[in-house]
């Protein structure tokens, strides 16, 4: 793709790294080219406590709660002159005392690899999370830390239920070649798998996404790229929907500054859905998409914000409408002192009408501020809030929260 591409990967790259396990060798393999090549360990250690108002967001019967939790992970890191590869195993700990048959602990195994050459530049984010659906399925305000890229929570359905396991994989490479200056190739594909081990399987779907996209990549000027080309995609949820669909997207990229980007993508495709309720039922719909995404990168901040609808998989047992707004404002008040805002709201429609019990509004927003004791400890504390409102059931909830945090980071690569 085009340079605000590779700015994007190297951002996320300095930011929290992962990925699944089949890929650790090959990953590691790969990111190996180059001449000088720096590896390194980073340890982290997180202790969090949590006071919630309504945890479990019951409509009109709120209960108070304290959570806590343990985060504990180490980050293998490789970087040459073309290429960079980090992976991070991670273990979470919670505890919530009135909530007994909670999954004690969540896994999870990120790896982020990426090289370039003078024509072609490659991208792989592969994850792996074992998680309780009670703390899986809650909105995050703000980006994932990992792929910032993403439009949601994949698969999210907004049902908070204990002792049920949500076991997500994902894999997303990418490549870009360019022929000339100005024309050139991109490639992407996505693979997700969701899995709830649930004892109410109408609730949360088991469900495997695919797609894969080839676009023409056009050079309109120095700062400002084109790119279109068509995309297929399959949904198959487990007693759900099963969706073939193929479409066309249009991207236009452009970089104000070596430090702003904007994007504005576009996108229809047409969708063939058979559907189990009594019997099969097939069906014809189109469906579209279109999405802003700003970024700015400064030397005390960085901000991004996403708004717009994208089509995505759910665990409700059809494709979604998530019409959505995403911002995030990070930002260093002075060497020692850094606060973070995060703002989410969302709009979840599904295209099946069985499907649409988890059809919801939700927004939260996250407050916090960060002091850096040492270059290794950190102390943070702030303010969380959450509102749900299922439309089906006709009421909504919210949550008040206010947490604390002692964090240890390791130092990372030589800079």
């Amino acid at each position: 793709m085009s340079s605000s591409s590779r700015n994007a990967r190297r951002a996320r790259m300095r930011m929290k790294p992962c990925a699944p396990y089949a890929l650790l060798t090959a990953a590691a393999t790969f990111a190996s080219a180059g001449h000088a090549a720096q590896t390194y360990w980073q340890p982290t250690l997180e202790a969090r406590v949590e006071g919630h108002t309504n945890r479990d967001l019951v409509p009109e019967d709120e209960e108070e709660m304290i959570g806590y939790f343990a985060d504990l992970g180490v980050t293998w890191g490789r970087l040459t002159e073309r290429s960079e590869t980090r992976i991070r195993p991670r273990v979470r700990i919670q505890e919530f005392p009135d909530r007994k048959r909670l999954q004690r602990t969540e896994e999870f195994l990120d790896v982020i690899t990426g090289y370039d050459t003078q024509r072609t530049e490659f991208d792989l984010i592969a994850r792996y999370s074992r998680r309780d659906a009670y703390t899986a399925e809650l909105l995050q305000p703000g980006f994932d830390p990992v792929d910032p890229s993403i439009p949601n929570q994949s698969g999210d359905t907004g049902r908070l239920l204990v002792d049920q396991t949500r076991t997500a994989y994902s894999l997303r490479p990418t490549i870009t070649h360019r022929f000339t200056e100005r024309n050139g190739i991109a490639a992407n594909v996505v693979g997700e798998s969701v899995d709830y081990q649930s004892e109410v399987p109408v609730t949360q779907v088991d469900f495997k996404f695919a797609s894969a996209e080839v676009a023409w990549l056009r050079q309109l000027d120095e700062r400002t790229s084109l790119t279109f080309g068509p995309f297929v995609s399959r949904y198959d949820a487990e007693g759900g929907d099963e969706t073939d669909a193929y479409g066309a997207r249009l991207t236009w990229n452009r970089e104000w500054s070596e430090r702003s980007r904007i994007a504005l993508i576009f996108g229809a495709q047409t969708e063939n859905t058979t559907r189990f309720v009594d019997v099969a039922i097939d069906q014809t719909d189109t469906s579209w998409e279109a999405l802003l995404r700003l970024e700015r990168d400064t030397t005390t901040g960085l901000l991004r914000l996403d708004f717009g609808r994208a089509i995505t998989p759910s665990g409700s047992g059809s494709l979604a409408d998530n019409d959505q707004i995403n911002f995030e404002y990070r930002r260093a008040l002075s060497p020692r002192w850094n606060s973070k805002t995060a703002l989410r709201a969302e709009r979840v429609r599904a295209h099946n009408q069985f499907a649409a019990n988890d059809d919801r509004d939700t927004a939260g927003l996250a407050l916090s501020l960060t002091w850096a004791m040492t270059p290794t400890w950190a102390l943070s504390g702030g303010y969380e809030f959450i509102w749900r409102d299922f439309v089906r059931d006709d009421d909504d909830a919210l949550d008040n929260a206010v947490f604390l945090s002692m964090t240890f980071r390791g130092r990372g690569p030589r800079t």
